[in-house]
């Protein structure tokens, strides 16, 4: 999985310093979650939306007047909050290298609307207990995690809007297809979903 991720990383390197289109870089908030069964918690415990972050280079490639490859590769954070009545919480996040190609349509000269793929590699992760003011963290590496636990995949869609042909702003929707209790047969689905808010610039349009 390491030399499929350093594979994708080289072949998005070399299509954004040969195209002769665009690429850039962009950063934002993920408003993450899972598909926990909300019916198993207690009551006066709730799933939150995780905010935790996303940074990525991405490129662009002119495919017709109106749709273009993309191709974004980066770190995306996932987990989960869940909180009770009086501020209190746990959060579970982990560390992602995502790599998402996709097409986008050009509804207008600013606006386009994305759809594709994503491959996720987990790197670690952090375990976070707030109680009572006070907080306990814990640290997630990569061995704690069987490798069967550290793929992920599934579909994004973005709606993206491009002022001056350089600053960008996007909104989205991240779908994960992988079920992490698969392998349960009594196992609620369990998988990864976000909405995701960002900002970029664009170079060479």
């Amino acid at each position: 999985m390491k030399k499929l991720l350093l594979l994708l990383t080289m072949s998005t390197i070399f299509l954004f310093s040969s195209a002769q289109n665009s690429f850039g870089i962009k950063a934002g908030v993920n408003l993450a979650t899972m598909s926990l069964d909300e019916d198993d918690f207690s009551d006066g415990i709730d799933k939150a939306l995780h905010p935790v972050i996303t940074v990525s280079v991405l490129g662009q490639i002119e495919l017709s007047y109106t749709a273009n490859l993309t191709l974004e590769l980066g770190l995306v954070q996932t987990g989960i909050k869940i909180s009770d009545d009086d501020d209190n919480y746990s959060s579970l996040t982990y560390n992602n290298v995502r790599f998402s190609p996709g097409i986008a349509f050009n509804a207008s000269d600013e606006f386009s609307i994305g759809f594709g793929p994503y491959l996720s590699y987990l790197l670690n992760g952090k375990m976070k207990d707030h109680y009572d003011g006070d907080t306990d963290s814990e640290t997630i590496s990569a061995d704690d995690i069987d490798d069967e636990m550290k793929l992920d995949y599934g579909l994004n869609v973005n709606f993206n809007y491009l002022i001056n042909d350089a600053f960008l702003i996007s909104t989205g929707y991240s779908l994960g297809l992988k079920d992490y209790n698969a392998e349960y047969d009594d196992g609620d689905r369990l998988t990864n979903s976000g909405i995701m808010i960002s900002i970029g610039y664009l170079f060479g349009n």
